[in-house]
C-alpha cells in the first residue's frame, strides 16, 4: 500500500520510494522534529519510526558527538540549509556508530515545509582510517628514528632511567624496538673518552 506524506495541497511525497532504501531516510518539519522514518534507520538505530516521532533530528547524538557539528546541524536547520557532514551516533543500545548525514531542506513557494536526512553508517570507514592513522603514526616515528640513528656515529650518551649514561644505541635498543647492525669503531670509542676526560 503506498503511504503519502502531505506537505501541502500541491505536493505530497511518495513514501513507497524510499521506504525501502539501504539508507536510513527521515522526514522531518521544519523545526527538525522527526515525522517519517524509514525501516532501515529503525535497523541501523534500533528505535522504531513511533519512538523517534517529535524527536530532534540529533536525538541520537550523545557523549562524544562533535557539539560543533551538532551545533552545525541545528544552524542549517534555523536558516533553512543542508548539511553534509559525518556524525558520531548512539543505538538505543548505547552503541556508538558513526554516519555520514545528508541533510536538505524541501522548499514550496520560497519556503521550507520539511527537511529529509539521508543516514549512511560509515562505521567501518571510520575503522579504517583510524588504522591508517595509527600506521602513519608508527612511520612517522620510524622516520625520527632514523634521524637518531645518523647521530650514533658520534657515540653520543644519554642517561638512563638509573642515571646512567649509556651510549645512544644501547640506549634506543633497551627501551625501543630498534636494533643496530652496525657498531662503532674501538678507535671512535676511545678518541670520545679521552675527550669526555679532558
Amino acid at each position: 500500500m503506498k503511504q503519502n506524506l502531505k506537505i501541502n495541497a500541491e505536493i505530497s511525497i511518495d513514501l513507497s520510494l524510499i521506504a525501502y532504501s539501504d539508507d536510513a531516510i527521515i522526514i522531518t518539519d521544519p523545526r527538525g522534529n522527526i515525522i517519517w522514518a524509514n525501516p532501515s534507520f529503525e535497523r541501523i538505530s534500533e528505535f522504531s519510526s513511533n519512538m523517534v516521532s517529535g524527536k530532534t533530528i540529533t536525538f541520537l547524538c550523545g557523549t562524544f558527538t562533535d557539539r560543533e557539528v551538532i551545533d552545525q546541524i541545528h544552524h542549517s536547520i534555523r536558516e533553512g540549509h543542508s548539511f553534509v557532514g559525518d556524525v558520531l551516533q548512539y543505538r538505543r543500545s548505547g552503541e556508538s556508530f558513526w554516519i555520514s548525514l545528508s541533510l536538505t531542506p524541501v522548499r514550496y513557494e520560497g519556503e521550507v515545509t520539511h527537511f529529509v536526512a539521508v543516514l549512511r553508517n560509515i562505521t567501518e570507514r571510520k575503522k579504517i582510517e583510524r588504522e591508517i592513522a595509527r600506521l602513519q603514526a608508527q612511520v612517522s616515528g620510524m622516520k625520527y628514528l632514523e634521524g637518531w640513528i645518523t647521530q650514533c656515529a658520534w657515540d653520543k650518551t644519554v642517561k638512563d632511567k638509573k642515571g646512567n649514561f649509556i651510549s645512544l644505541e644501547d640506549f634506543i635498543e633497551h627501551y625501543t624496538d630498534a636494533r643496530f647492525t652496525h657498531g662503532i669503531s674501538p678507535n671512535a670509542r676511545e678518541r670520545v673518552k679521552k675527550k669526555k676526560k679532558s
